[in-house]
């Protein structure tokens, strides 16, 4: 499928909204760098993780409801899953990427607790990452704008 954008000259626009549109755009891309960054980890998971981005008024939001991806980035005070010997994540702390790992889960028992999951803090690092860095990318495209 082929799409042609129809859009009027920018001529035809406030520099006010010229400049909205530039920082929508720049939000889109900043949505799509952060969703891509997001599924780094996921890279040699048999089940990748559907991300979500959704438009709000003052930005944009990625996101995903899949419950391994959530309790990999954010930790479980707990785990019922008891893993087999040898057994070695193929994700680390803080790390946005994955590795092939070993093992698997030996068996899944309520009756023996074990230690949570450690929090790997990925959407943390994704957000430290944009705000550090859609501040110029804005600034830029609004001086685009003004050409």
């Amino acid at each position: 499928m082929t799409t042609i954008p129809i859009k009027p000259p920018r001529s035809f626009f406030s520099m006010a909204t010229r400049q909205h549109l530039a920082i929508q755009d720049v939000l889109d891309e900043v949505a799509v760098e952060a969703k891509e960054m997001l599924l780094k980890p996921t890279s040699t998971w048999n089940n990748v993780p559907h991300f979500i981005i959704h438009k709000t008024p003052k930005g944009r939001e990625v996101f995903t409801t899949e419950k391994p991806y959530l309790y990999l980035t954010r930790g479980t005070r707990v785990r019922y899953a008891t893993m087999t010997g040898g057994f070695m994540a193929k994700t680390k702390i803080r790390v946005l990427s994955s590795g092939p790992g070993a093992g698997g889960v030996a068996f899944i028992s309520r009756k023996h607790p074990r230690p949570g999951i450690k929090a790997r803090g990925w959407e943390e690092m994704v957000k430290e990452k944009m705000d550090k860095t859609m501040p110029a990318a804005i600034n830029k495209a609004i001086r685009g704008t003004l050409k």
